[in-house]
């Protein structure tokens, strides 16, 4: 019997030392997980912040696309001034000459 005892309790400690192990082996798992999602999402605000920085200085440096910037910020509804901003193109001579007469 006091065998018996002594082999349940050593199945018993051997049972929790894996179920430990297997705990931190799970908690370093989603720790890189998480650590690899961050930097993802770091690297993709960091693309985007210096998309914008670009996108900004382009209309900074040309004095139409400043123009036209001030045109879409009068008037956001107006499609052609959008799509041209956009194409990062003159506006059709149609939708120039729709807003002329308008």
């Amino acid at each position: 019997m006091g065998m018996t005892c002594a082999a349940i309790a050593l199945i018993l400690l051997l049972s929790a030392h894996v179920l430990e192990t297997l705990h931190s082996q799970e908690r370093a798992r989603v720790k890189a997980e998480r650590q690899a999602a961050q930097h993802a999402v770091t690297r993709m605000i960091g693309m985007l912040r210096e998309d914008s920085e670009t996108r900004l200085r382009t209309i900074i440096e040309n004095p139409y696309q400043i123009d036209l910037a001030r045109r879409i910020a009068a008037a956001p509804g107006d499609q052609a001034c959008a799509l041209s901003m956009r194409r990062g193109s003159r506006p059709s001579s149609a939708a120039a000459a729709s807003r002329a007469i308008a």
